[in-house]
């Protein structure tokens, strides 16, 4: 996921007015379909700010069920060429053919 994508990791149990942060290299889905609720598992953390040091981390991989999936918008176009011989009508000569 580039950057800017909405996620953060928070951590649990900082002492007030301590400045401690947590990044990860990667987040991945759990799958690629559509859907809610997705899991995405952030890996490779690690601890940043001025009090990092006072700190170790329980794990270096989390997951939460906070992802969106959204569907892809397809747009549909006409290619190719139809010829008919003239026969009063707006039908085409050819019969439309269906993608699966």
């Amino acid at each position: 996921m580039p950057a800017g994508h909405g996620l953060s990791i928070a951590l649990k149990d900082v002492i007030d007015g301590e400045s401690v942060s947590a990044t990860a290299v990667s987040y991945v889905y759990g799958d690629a379909n559509v859907g809610q609720n997705k899991t995405i598992t952030a890996t490779g953390i690690t601890l940043g700010g001025t009090d990092a040091d006072n700190y170790v981390l329980s794990a270096t991989t989390v997951s939460g069920s906070v992802g969106t999936i959204t569907k892809k918008t397809l747009t549909p176009s006409i290619s190719g060429t139809v010829t008919k011989v003239y026969d009063g009508t707006k039908t085409t000569a050819r019969k439309p053919h269906r993608r699966a």
